[in-house]
Order: structure tokens, then sequence, then C-alpha cells
């Protein structure tokens, strides 16, 4: 995929080719003629070739697709506005099975700062809609990290430093977890930013058909530099999340991998004898992050406990808390951990206070 311009850097059209493994097709034409076209991104998954773009002359996001066997459908416009003060800005697809993600930043332009004549971006927010049958329909735009509908009221980054009009975009990527789930990716910096340059994400672990669970803003990379930086690529590899960014006055590019969300592990027993209360610890320290990440927050909860029980956790903020078995029946705890990073999905752990626990043996009978 790829964007061409005039020589006055307008009116950009977009086009396609395919490589088979030996050879690359001819040049088909997306989006020919229609305004000015560009920034696309692409992705595959079910058969399906998706494509998305932003035209900057009539403020909109459009998709389109393509199947394997060749043939294009038409173009469908995810976010339309007639404002130049909410233009959408560099969109970015993914695709997992029958869903299909597209994110796009838009901005304010309603602030007018000495020395520019012209409104530039006050405050920006990042938008996402989704599609769960290959693109066929298209649920309502959300935003990303609140996951309100239609909503411009969660502002990602705001700015009010005329120095920053270099950084138009946050220029969003997005990514899907090996269960179909997205993380975002966006950069800010600039002098606004104390000379720094940021790589943030918001990612999901589940959501439902209609809506996702955000976990928002963690920092993947926070530097001392003077010049702004290119857009920050995400790639998912089951666990992990793998960004490319430009940066620096060479504009070279670097590579930042990192663990996608840590692991909480349970240890305690299934079953207890109890014929009077009894204590029982309940051990997080089997809890772990793929990468090495060290564990820096534990979260445990009660979540259910027999009629008449009063008992509560000594410590939910400790590594292996204690509970305290007062009457028969079944407790359920949760833990959650974090990382400097993120957070982990909460972990269940199911007990059962019993007045009395047989261990039954079975014979084994080995025939020659």
């Amino acid at each position: 995929m790829w964007a061409r311009y005039d020589a006055s850097g307008q009116n950009g059209d977009i086009f396609y080719k395919a490589y088979n493994g030996s050879n690359w097709g001819g040049r088909e034409d997306v989006a020919v003629g229609g305004g000015n076209d560009g920034a696309p991104a692409i992705a595959w998954a079910n058969g399906y070739v998706h494509v998305v773009w932003n035209d900057e002359q009539y403020y909109s996001i459009y998709y389109k697709r393509r199947s394997d066997a060749g043939t294009w459908g038409g173009s469908t416009p995810l976010y339309s506005t007639s404002s130049h003060e909410e233009q959408p800005y560099k969109p970015d697809v993914a695709a997992w099975g029958g869903r299909v993600f597209v994110v796009w930043d838009w901005c304010s332009e309603d602030i007018f700062h000495s020395p520019f004549t012209e409104p530039y971006c006050d405050y920006f927010s990042l938008s996402y809609r989704r599609s769960n049958d290959d693109g066929d329909s298209w649920l309502p735009y959300r935003d990303v990290g609140t996951d309100q509908t239609g909503s411009t009221s969660h502002q990602v980054y705001e700015s009010t430093d005329a120095e920053e009009l270099a950084l138009s975009e946050l220029r969003p990527s997005i990514a899907l977890n090996d269960e179909g789930w997205p993380t975002v990716v966006w950069h800010v910096g600039g002098s606004g930013e104390g000379d720094r340059y940021k790589i943030n994400y918001a990612y999901a672990l589940d959501g439902a058909t209609s809506s996702v669970n955000w976990v928002i803003s963690h920092t993947v990379l926070n530097q001392d530099t003077s010049t702004h930086a290119s857009v920050a690529a995400a790639v998912m590899d089951g666990q992990h999340l793998h960004t490319v960014y430009m940066q620096g006055d060479e504009w070279d590019v670097y590579y930042e991998g990192f663990t996608y969300y840590p692991h909480a592990v349970i240890n305690a027993p299934a079953m207890v004898a109890v014929t009077q209360p009894v204590t029982i610890t309940l051990d997080g320290s089997g809890s772990y992050d793929p990468q090495g990440a060290p564990v820096i927050t534990y979260t445990w909860a009660l979540i259910q406990k027999p009629s008449g029980s009063a008992v509560s956790l000594s410590n939910p903020s400790a590594v292996a808390p204690t509970i305290i078995l007062d009457e028969l029946g079944r407790y359920k705890v949760t833990l959650q951990v974090e990382t400097a990073l993120a957070s982990s999905p909460v972990t269940t752990k199911s007990i059962l206070a019993a007045e009395n626990v047989y261990i039954v043996y079975l014979p084994l009978v080995m025939r020659q």
C-alpha cells in the first residue's frame, strides 16, 4: 500500500500491489481522484485484506477490503466531519478472525497562538471502530480508554505550547493479541512535555461483543530528546508487544519490546478439613512476568464466603496474606498483580472448607 501526491503535495491517491511468492501483481487503484487521500494502513485476516486511510480534504477516515480472490468492495466512511476543528488523522487497522479494529486520532483546532496565524491542534483524542463480521458492518465509534460511544471527552494528550505545532498527530498503531483484543500505541513529545519523548499504550484483555475493557496509559518509553519522533508501530506476539519508532536528528530507527502483561498465580489448597477455625496462607509469590519484569503490587480480594462467616484477608496487599476458615463451605479469592508496565488479568482460586476430607487410593492392576 502507498499514497501518491501531486507536485504540491495535495490530491493524494492510494494504490495496492500484491506479491504471490514469486512475482508482484499489477498496480490496483484503491482510492483515486476522490479527495486528498493519504496515510494508508493495511492488515490481513480470514481471507480478506483490510485497508484504511484518511482524506484530509473531506476530514474523513475510509475503509475498504479485498478478498483473496482479488475482488475489492466499496469504500466505507468510518468517521467524517465537516469541521476542521475535529479532523481525523493517521488511521491504523488490525484484524483477527472476523474481528477488525480501526483506530485513529483527531485533534481540536480551536486555539490561536502567536506567532501562528492559523489554528492548530490544542488537544488530541483517540477513537476506534470495530467490526465483528470481516468488515461487513461496523459498530459506533468509541474512545480508546473510556470506551464511551461517540464521545470526545477523553483527551489522552493536551498541549497549550505553540512550539508543539510540529507534533500534529498522536499517530496511533494498533495490534491484536492471540484472543483478538487490541493494544493501541501512540507517541507524545516536545517542549510541552519538558523535551521528553514518550510512547504510551492502552490495552484490553477482554470485553464484550460491542465493547472493550481498557487498561490505559502505561508508558513504554520515556526519553530526553529535543527532536520530535515518528510513529511507534506495534506488533503483538502472544503476550509480548513489539514497537519500532524513529527518533533523533538522523531519524534513526529503534526497537523496544516488552511484556504485554504479567500473570497472577495463587498457591493455596483446594480443599481443607475443618473441625474448628483454621488459618491458611494464600501464596502469590509464584506470580511472574514472562520477560522477567519484577512484580511490584499484589491486590487480593475475598469475593465469596459461606453464610455466617465473618472473616477477611489479613493483608490484601501482601505477597502471602492469610485467611481464617471459620465456617464450612466455599471461599473464593482473587489476585491481580502489576509490574511497572502492566497489570495482570484477575486470577480466581476456590477453597472448600469441609468437615471430612478423604483421600481415596484406587488399586492398580497390571496384566502381562
